[in-house]
């Protein structure tokens, strides 16, 4: 693993962007070393300040408690930030703060996708967005590649940043909805406040992924939603006029037919199947009923290919 960057000791994000070349368009363009191109990276990032009042279900006549907490987002293109819906989830009042620059500007939401725990939010003050560039998205990182975590972790306010490599790549619940998408585990560290904050790419300003969750009971895990779910989330909002629709599911609960017992209770290798179609499915336990009819799919169904 190649060395932390250090942080960058501007005082403001737009003194990082002042110090990196103009390209034909006017835009900064980074540098050739990656130091350069991450510190360009840094710049982007800010600290998100919510206060939240949580619904309270066993008695519902009455809110709980207003609370107040922090995370961490990154500017993308069009005046937007991402950041985790955990972390504005319920809010009452949102603030960003921009790295390096103390004064902190009011935030409304523009999208929220609690499915794949991501948010919009957007800033009306154009003092903001003054002398900030927009992160791009790269591809979904490989086994072992280098990856760098930016964000406002607790234990300081200062910007944080720590490094580590991509351990696995796997379908994982997540936290925060309990649905289950791409998810990528990464050694670095995440802690509570990096929720929201960028994974960049060891070699660039380029964003692999959004830090979101860890775990209490291990060491080293820390997990980052990939930009192929952050790419949907944004598309689907493109798509329908700023609304969030949600991802696909099929509306089923179902069991592999790995058991020699269960297959020969349903019968899979006694039948014939067609062309390109392995003895291998799954057995519907549950239908959810507004989304399938006696037409489609019911209990007990077979399913051998989608």
């Amino acid at each position: 693993i190649s060395p932390i960057p250090s942080v960058p000791s501007f005082h403001r994000a737009d003194e990082v962007i002042a110090s990196l070349p103009l390209g034909k368009d006017g835009k900064a363009k980074p540098l050739g070393s990656p130091t350069a191109a991450l510190q360009a990276g840094f710049a982007s990032v800010v600290k998100v300040f919510a206060w939240t009042t949580e619904p309270h279900f066993s008695q519902p006549w009455q809110m709980r408690r207003q609370r107040q907490g922090t995370g961490s987002g990154f500017i993308i293109e069009g005046r937007r930030i991402l950041t985790n819906a955990h972390n504005i989830a319920n809010q009452n009042w949102v603030l960003v703060q921009r790295h390096g620059i103390p004064k902190k500007y009011p935030a409304r939401i523009i999208a929220v996708g609690h499915e794949c725990d991501l948010a919009l939010i957007g800033v009306d003050d154009d003092d903001f967005w003054e002398g900030t560039i927009a992160l791009e998205f790269g591809d979904v990182p490989e086994l072992q590649q280098s990856v760098v975590v930016v964000g406002f972790p607790t234990g300081g306010d200062n910007l944080c940043v720590t490094a580590g490599v991509v351990s696995r790549v796997d379908v994982h619940q997540y936290a925060h909805s309990g649905f289950s998408l791409l998810c990528v585990q990464i050694d670095a560290a995440v802690n509570a406040g990096n929720s929201g904050g960028p994974a960049l790419r060891e070699d660039s300003n380029k964003v692999i992924g959004v830090a979101f969750q860890g775990r209490e009971d291990a060491e080293n895990v820390g997990y980052i939603i990939p930009s192929s779910v952050v790419n949907h989330f944004l598309l689907d909002i493109e798509k329908n006029a700023g609304v969030y629709s949600g991802f696909v599911t099929l509306g089923i609960t179902w069991a592999p037919l790995e058991n020699r017992h269960m297959r020969d209770f349903v019968g899979i290798d006694e039948v014939d199947l067609g062309d390109g179609l392995a003895r291998s499915g799954v057995l519907v336990c549950k239908v959810d009923n507004t989304r399938h009819s006696e037409n489609t799919l019911q209990k007990g169904d077979t399913l051998l290919a989608v």
